[in-house]
C-alpha cells in the first residue's frame, strides 16, 4: 500500500483525501489519520464534491464521514446526504425491477443472469445505499435475444440502444448488448435495462459469454427479494472483465469495488480461473494491474501471484484523474488507443489490437443502422458508408470551433 508520501506526489489534497476516507472504509487507515490529514491540508470542498462526482463516489463518502464523525462543511453535507438518498432509493427500485424481469422472463423459459448494479452493490458493500448505479445488467443467452426484445416492445419499453431485426444478427456478431428503457413510473423516472451475450465489444477484445458463466450461479437474497447471482469466483471474475479489461480502472468507485469484493472472498476467490482466463484471453496484463492498482491503493492484497509490486505513476493516477481519463471508451479515441496499447500483454496483442480497430472503421454501429435505416441487404453500402460518417463527426467539431470563433 502506498504511504501518504507517494499518494501526495500523486495527487491534488482532495484526491489523497478520497483514497484516505476508501481506506479508512476497509479498515486500512484510521480516522486519526484522516482528521490529520484534513487538518494539515484543508480540501476544497466544491472540487472535492466535483471529484467524487465524476468518479461516482458521492454516497460512499456521505456514509463514511457520517459513520466515523468527520466534519465536513454544512452544504457539502447535506449534498451528499441527498445523494446517498437518491442512491438508496434507486437501488431498492432497481433491485425490485432485477427480480420481477428475471421472474417473467423465467416464466418464459428465458434465463437472465444479473451481474454488477445492485447485485454488486449489495454483495461488496452490504448497504444499497452505498454505490450510485445507473443500469440494470443481464448476461443471457444470444439465442434468446429476440425473445427479450420481444417482451421489451410488448410492454412499452422504450428502445435506446438496439437494431431493426434484420441486422440483430449482426449486431450480436460484433458488439455486446442491446439496452432498452422501462416504461415511467409514478414518480416519471425509467430505468435502462442492459442485456449483453458478452462482455466486451470486439475491438476491445474477446472474454468469456453467457455459456462460460450461465453453470455458475447460486441463489441469492437481497432483502425480502430472491434472485440467482453468480458464484464467488465467477461474480468477482465478471466484474473485473467490465472494470479492469473493459474500462481499464478509469475511475476510482472501480478500485472501491474490486476492494470490496477481496475483503468478502479474502482476496480473489479463484486465482487460478482468473489467470486462466487471461492467458486464453490475452488480458493477464489489465487484470494483474488492476489489481496491482487497487493494492496500492486501498491495501487488500488479491492473494494472486503474479500481481506486480510495482505499478508506473501513469497507472496510479488513472482512476482518480479528473476529468475522468476516458470519458468514452470509443476504439477511434486517441487516449483509449494509448491506454488499451499500454496495458496489451505483449507486442503481438498490440498488433492484433490495432488490425481490430483498423476493422472497426468499417462495421456499421447501431446509430450508422438507425441514421440511414436500410433494409438487411443494403449492409455492404453502409460498410462502404461508415468511413465517411466517422471522418465527418471528427471534421465537424473542429468546423463549428473555427465558425463560433
Amino acid at each position: 500500500m502506498l504511504p501518504l508520501q507517494q499518494l501526495k506526489q500523486l495527487y491534488s489534497n482532495e484526491q489523497v483525501l478520497l483514497v484516505l476516507l476508501a481506506r479508512l472504509y476497509f479498515s486500512t487507515a484510521t480516522p486519526e489519520e484522516v482528521q490529520d490529514f484534513i487538518r494539515q491540508h484543508p480540501p476544497d470542498e466544491k472540487r472535492l464534491y466535483s471529484i467524487a462526482r465524476a468518479h461516482r463516489l458521492r454516497p460512499f463518502i456521505y456514509s463514511i464521514l457520517t459513520r466515523h464523525g468527520i466534519a465536513v462543511g454544512a452544504q457539502l453535507a447535506a449534498k451528499l446526504q441527498q445523494d446517498y438518498r437518491i442512491a438508496s432509493m434507486r437501488n431498492m427500485q432497481l433491485s425490485a425491477i432485477t427480480t420481477r424481469l428475471i421472474s417473467e422472463f423465467g416464466r418464459l423459459g428465458i434465463r437472465l443472469i444479473p451481474y454488477k448494479g445492485v447485485v454488486l452493490t449489495h454483495h461488496a458493500y452490504g448497504d444499497m445505499g452505498l454505490r450510485e448505479s445507473s443500469d440494470i445488467d443481464f448476461l443471457v443467452s444470444p439465442q434468446d435475444v429476440e425473445a427479450i426484445e420481444d417482451y421489451f416492445i410488448a410492454n412499452g419499453y422504450a428502445a435506446k440502444q438496439t437494431v431493426p431485426r434484420s441486422y440483430l444478427w449482426f449486431q450480436k456478431r460484433f458488439f455486446k448488448e442491446i439496452v432498452y428503457d422501462t416504461p415511467e413510473d409514478k414518480n416519471g423516472d425509467t430505468y435502462s435495462i442492459e442485456i449483453h451475450w458478452t462482455l466486451t465489444d470486439r475491438h476491445a477484445g474477446s472474454f468469456p459469454g453467457y455459456s462460460f458463466f450461465a453453470p455458475h450461479t447460486e441463489p441469492h437474497r437481497i432483502a425480502a427479494l430472491s434472485m440467482h447471482k453468480l458464484q464467488p469466483a465467477y461474480d468477482f471474475l465478471v466484474v473485473a472483465s467490465n472494470h479492469f479489461v473493459k474500462d481499464m480502472f478509469i475511475r476510482f468507485r472501480y478500485i472501491t469495488d474490486m476492494a470490496g469484493l477481496l475483503k468478502r472472498y479474502n482476496g480473489v476467490p479463484d486465482p487460478e480461473l482468473l489467470l486462466s482466463v487471461g492467458r486464453q484471453y490475452h488480458c493477464t496484463k489489465k487484470l494483474l494491474t488492476g489489481l496491482a492498482v487497487a493494492e496500492q491503493l486501498i491495501g487488500i492484497p488479491s492473494q494472486v501471484p503474479g500481481v506486480p509490486q510495482h505499478v508506473p505513476a501513469s497507472f496510479l493516477a488513472t482512476p482518480l484523474r479528473y476529468p475522468v481519463l476516458l470519458p468514452r471508451l470509443q476504439f477511434d479515441e486517441k487516449k483509449f488507443l494509448q491506454r488499451s496499447l499500454e496495458l496489451q500483454d505483449n507486442a503481438w496483442q498490440k498488433c492484433r489490437f490495432l488490425l481490430r480497430c483498423f476493422l472497426y472503421i468499417f462495421i456499421p454501429t447501431y446509430m450508422d443502422i438507425n441514421k440511414f435505416r436500410l433494409p438487411g441487404y443494403f449492409l455492404p453500402l453502409l460498410i462502404i458508408l461508415r468511413p465517411f460518417r466517422l471522418l465527418f463527426e471528427k471534421i465537424r467539431p473542429r468546423k463549428n470551433k473555427r465558425l463560433e470563433s
